[in-house]
């Protein structure tokens, strides 16, 4: 009997999660409605405690590591509940972070892994291989030309007549 009604209770749990979070983008939809947030976050809590167990909730927002991340995400939920909504989510979002922040690094390598948004997500490529853009030459002649030693004048009119003097040079070139 119990293995049946597991099921039931996932399934249970996993729509009073996605309830919750739909609460929620509404609430913060209609300008930090106190109420859907209110409402959003009960069925979050509520839900997630379904769908993993109340006792697994407990051990892992109990753990000495996790329990900053959990006080800010209870702060955050009891001053949504007395209407004080964006406080409450930028405390709520700060203690996800705190709960959550390990998993970041895995998460953006395996969204690299997605054809079309991996391109978006990958590191840029090295400067070797970006040196051939006008914009890189420019910038590598004005890098070259402030670590040259200063001859005349001071230090800020040297500077502004080295600048000048490339970007005239720059446009010179862009025109032939």
């Amino acid at each position: 009997m119990s293995t049946q009604a597991a099921p039931e209770n996932k399934t249970f749990g996993l729509a009073l999660t996605a309830a919750g979070g739909v609460f929620t983008l509404l609430g913060i939809l209609l300008f930090f409605n106190a109420s859907l947030l209110a409402l959003g976050n009960l069925f979050l809590v509520v839900g997630v405690s379904t769908l993993v167990g109340p006792s697994e909730v407990f051990a892992f927002a109990s753990q000495p590591v996790k329990r900053k991340g959990s006080g800010f995400v209870l702060g955050g939920f009891i001053l949504v509940l007395y209407k004080w909504g964006l406080i409450g989510l930028l405390l709520e979002a700060y203690g996800f972070f705190e709960l959550f922040g390990d998993l970041i690094p895995g998460v953006l390598n395996m969204l690299r892994q997605i054809p079309v948004i991996g391109q978006y997500l990958s590191p840029p490529a090295p400067v070797e291989q970006r040196a051939d853009t006008p914009a890189a030459q420019f910038v590598n002649q004005l890098l070259g030309s402030l670590n040259r030693p200063q001859t005349a004048g001071t230090g800020q009119q040297t500077l502004v007549g080295t600048l000048g003097g490339l970007a005239s040079a720059y446009m010179n070139k862009k025109t032939q």
